[in-house]
């Protein structure tokens, strides 16, 4: 009766290590890098390096110089997520910038001829931390985006598409290696899933086309899984083994 107790009592601790999953709590940030070409007029990095701007901002009014052209992404702090979750949002700010340098650069303060009006490309990383029950773990991905900054005047042109002045962003390549966790007998293993143009994550995103004077954002999305911990390649045996020694018992006991 002993050794059975102790087959049944394994058997439990495997089942229960399964059921008992604890909290997950998640949070990101972002930082942009890599802009190119690196001589970009006004290019600027803040926000901790969430938000990247650039180029000569087409004046609103007679006090309104306008904003620049931005890319930003804004992270996450959750508590207890569910398996699929968020991991923040990247947002493109397309407003009117100067594309001549050689006319539009003189008037402006502390502009320099020959710097490049816009940026063509950069490269963000996603910086992830997590939390299971007091276990802390954290890792990055990084993402690599193009940038196609269009020429306004396209709408002038006879036969021009409706959109031709739409700002194209494209996702070109990004890299992330799922993340793996052990909680006690448990193994969670993280996954970074990519940005999408859905909070909820149905249509991946790999480029958009961003209206002038509006914002365009894409999602980024992650998700996790939990396993047992694998037993090891001699536990079948050992318990075989138990489970035949609990049958001779019985028999013996029989035969006696």
């Amino acid at each position: 009766m002993k050794l059975t107790a102790a087959i049944m009592l394994t058997a439990t601790c495997m089942t229960g290590a399964m059921a008992h999953a604890a909290t997950v709590d998640i949070s990101t940030s972002g930082t942009w890098s890599n802009a190119a070409p690196d001589d970009v007029f006004g290019l600027q990095i803040t926000d901790e390096g969430s938000r990247i701007a650039w180029g000569d901002p087409v004046p609103k009014g007679p006090e309104d110089l306008g904003p620049q052209s931005a890319y930003r992404f804004d992270g996450v702090d959750a508590k207890d997520v569910s398996n699929e979750f968020s991991l923040g949002v990247f947002t493109h700010e397309n407003f009117a910038i100067w594309l001549d340098t050689e006319t539009f650069y003189e008037s402006s303060p502390g502009a320099a001829d020959g710097d490049k009006p816009t940026i063509t490309g950069a490269t963000l990383t996603v910086d992830i931390e997590g939390d299971i029950h007091g276990h802390v773990f954290s890792f990055s991905s990084v993402f690599n985006f193009l940038h196609d900054e269009t020429d306004n005047t396209c709408v002038n042109v006879s036969g021009a598409a409706a959109d031709c002045d739409n700002d194209i962003v494209t996702l070109v390549s990004w890299s992330a290696a799922p993340q793996t966790v052990r909680v006690g007998d448990l193994v969670y293993t993280f996954e970074v899933d990519g940005f999408y143009l859905d909070e909820q994550g149905d249509t991946p995103f790999t480029k958009f086309s961003t209206i002038e004077e509006q914002e365009n954002a894409a999602y980024l999305r992650g998700s996790y899984s939990v396993a047992p911990i694998p037993l090891p390649a001699t536990l079948p045996l050992l318990l075989g083994a138990i489970g035949g020694m609990v049958a001779f018992g019985r028999r013996k006991a029989r035969a006696a």
